[in-house]
């Protein structure tokens, strides 16, 4: 199967994804209200991040060599395996020694957040084993079981959450219906793996191999996978209950209209692992999507401010310009993700190392700074470390292809006319 043609049913998956997010974020923003609602996005964030901390790089290594035609199938999934069940131990253990950090750090204005991510806790081996698992799908050709994980993600939200809130407080049913997510998410992946679980064998040789990727990769993942966590986290305890609400539903959304694109990286990972020659389709596919985003930011100028209150409710009409201000922060993140796995499938995961720092470093200097302003410090903090970031990536990218930053950036008019003949080739062969 196609690049092109993997790339839309991956885009079209989480089209139906943000549909059914969309649905999640409806009922949690009416059930917790602005008091309590940022206190949730804070928690999921906090179990997110720390996921990826504790989860030391293996969920890339498991894909990287997963995308190589030398390595055993059974060999990678046996041993994957066999780590992430280890690992998953681990963070579960380094996750309860985290939690008085979180409660002093992050928690000390949110006390409702902190008792979600007590709550949830336990469940991080779902997390962990999910996310490990799942990453091999793409290069094993199940992008479409790829496709249903994400939908998962998304739409196995809202059942549970209703059934639940007759019956507890509206945070405690936000979190069991999370948690039941997570489960769902791994059930599932397992069932698609269930053929190579079947015959799955265990490689001391590739174990090593995978924990050396892993470990190279592992600062990268912490980085860029919680990058647009990391501003939630930190800027929590200088923002009042409504204002971290106001802003976890800017940063919903913004994250919400990108995700299409954030799942294209799986697969361009896979992609640059697998073919040397693949920077000519990746470069196309970021020029695209710029082009793209402006039309995106068009539209969300043009409705957001009708749109918001009115799906959303009336507390989170301030929302809208903290999203649009938040939009660029979304491109750059997607141009980073982007960048990053075309590294990590090169062999070079270390490569974007700096850029992720870049965008840290300068978050939180620029808290330190602006974070005392209220809601719009953090958002200027974020928005100005965003942007230093994707800068230094770009510099990165063009390195690694010897290209210029307008390769990377801006639309040709080859570009239309390559993505129309893809798609007429996309129609005859449906």
């Amino acid at each position: 199967m196609s690049f092109f043609r993997n790339a839309t049913i991956l885009g079209g998956a989480q089209i139906v994804n943000i549909l059914l997010a969309l649905v999640s974020r409806v009922v949690l923003s009416r059930a917790l209200g602005a008091a309590n609602y940022g206190a949730f996005g804070v928690s999921t964030n906090a179990i997110g991040v720390t996921s990826r901390v504790l989860s030391l790089g293996s969920a890339s290594a498991s894909q990287y060599f997963a995308s190589k035609p030398s390595v055993s199938r059974s060999a990678v999934v046996g041993t994957s395996f066999g780590l992430s069940v280890l690992i998953s131990v681990f963070a579960l253990g380094g996750q309860y020694l985290f939690l008085s950090l979180l409660q002093d750090l992050l928690f000390p204005k949110h006390p409702s957040g902190m008792q979600a991510v007590l709550m949830m806790s336990w469940s991080m081996p779902f997390v962990v084993l999910a996310m490990n698992l799942g990453v091999m799908l793409i290069p094993m050709k199940k992008v479409r079981a790829y496709g249903i994980l994400q939908l998962l993600s998304g739409g196995a939200f809202v059942v549970p959450c209703l059934i639940l809130l007759p019956f507890l407080p509206p945070l405690q049913a936000a979190v069991w219906a999370q948690i039941v997510v997570w489960a769902s998410v791994l059930g599932a992946t397992l069932w698609f793996l269930r053929g190579e679980l079947r015959t799955m064998r265990w490689s001391n040789e590739l174990a090593i191999d995978l924990l050396k990727f892993g470990f190279r990769s592992w600062p990268n993942v912490c980085l860029s996978i919680g990058i647009a966590s990391f501003a939630v986290l930190l800027g929590a305890r200088f923002l009042t209950p409504i204002e971290l609400s106001l802003f976890v539903l800017a940063m919903n959304i913004v994250e919400g209209i990108f995700a299409p694109h954030g799942s294209l990286g799986a697969l361009i990972l896979s992609k640059q692992a697998s073919d040397a020659a693949a920077g000519d389709a990746i470069m196309r596919m970021m020029r695209v999507s710029v082009g793209l985003f402006l039309c995106l930011f068009v539209v969300l100028a043009v409705t957001g401010y009708w749109l918001i209150p009115l799906v959303f409710g009336t507390e989170f009409r301030g929302a809208f310009s903290v999203t649009l201000a938040l939009f660029g922060t979304g491109v750059s993140h997607a141009l980073l993700k982007t960048m990053g796995n075309a590294f990590a499938g090169a062999g070079r995961p270390g490569l974007t190392t700096g850029a992720l720092v870049v965008e840290v470093v300068t978050l939180v200097g620029m808290l330190h700074v602006l974070g005392p302003m209220g809601l719009w410090g953090v958002v200027l903090a974020s928005v100005g470390a965003a942007t230093w970031g994707v800068i230094t990536g770009l510099i990165q990218m063009c390195s690694l292809y010897q290209a210029r930053i307008g390769d990377l950036l801006l639309v040709k008019k080859n570009d239309w006319a390559a993505l129309r003949r893809r798609s007429a080739q996309l129609k005859r062969a449906a």
